[in-house]
């Protein structure tokens, strides 16, 4: 298992939930593992993303066909700040290109992904908005089979709750509120992967 992460503030609920260790020396991106996982913090940003990405698949050898997760914090026009959504298209609204991660866990609700190059704060269209799934979702699936490469984010900012309120506290909340569903996607996709 894999994941990728912008934020420290993102990454700290899950290495401390799942035990995983920093590894040192530090390269160039800080990767935490486990027996059984490995999370790199990329920074903010889609070129960030695809770089820490490829950076874990490089610095990973033998884990053919493992499932690979972007998880981190996102606005939505239309979502309460709290609820976790997994991307069933992702955008890249620099660029217009667009991806279709498979749906294969039905426990989450979906939706559109727009990963946008500065914070969205009018949220024009109904969908979540990030700045990293276009960056990690090409890169990773170069390193695994495409349906076992998703992106889940937890909803931090809405029209009624502004981006502005977001800090590192409340990223660690909300990520820490939503460990159990993120850790059910996660056992789902590692029992898919199996399949693969």
């Amino acid at each position: 298992m894999f994941l990728v992460v912008a934020l420290q503030a993102e990454a700290q609920p899950l290495i401390t939930h799942f035990g995983l260790q920093c590894e040192s020396p530090l390269g160039m991106f800080r990767i935490y593992r486990s027996k059984s996982m490995a999370l790199v913090i990329s920074g903010v940003g889609k070129s960030l993303s695809a770089a820490a990405t490829g950076y874990l698949c490089g610095c990973s050898n033998g884990w053919r066909n493992a499932p690979w997760i972007n998880v981190g914090v996102a606005g939505h026009r239309d979502v309460n700040v709290g609820e976790l959504i997994v991307a069933n298209k992702i955008i890249d609204q620099s660029t217009t290109h667009s991806w279709y991660p498979p749906q294969l866990v039905s426990s989450v609700v979906n939706s559109t992904l727009i990963t946008v190059d500065e914070p969205e704060e009018t949220y024009p269209q109904r969908a979540a908005y990030d700045m990293e799934a276009a960056g990690f979702f090409p890169s990773a699936t170069r390193c695994s089979s495409g349906e076992l490469v998703q992106s889940i984010k937890v909803i931090s900012d809405n029209p009624h709750q502004s981006i502005a309120s977001v800090n590192a506290r409340s990223i660690e909340q909300l990520i820490t509120k939503n460990l159990s569903k993120i850790e059910q996607f996660m056992n789902r996709l590692d029992e898919l992967a199996i399949e693969v």
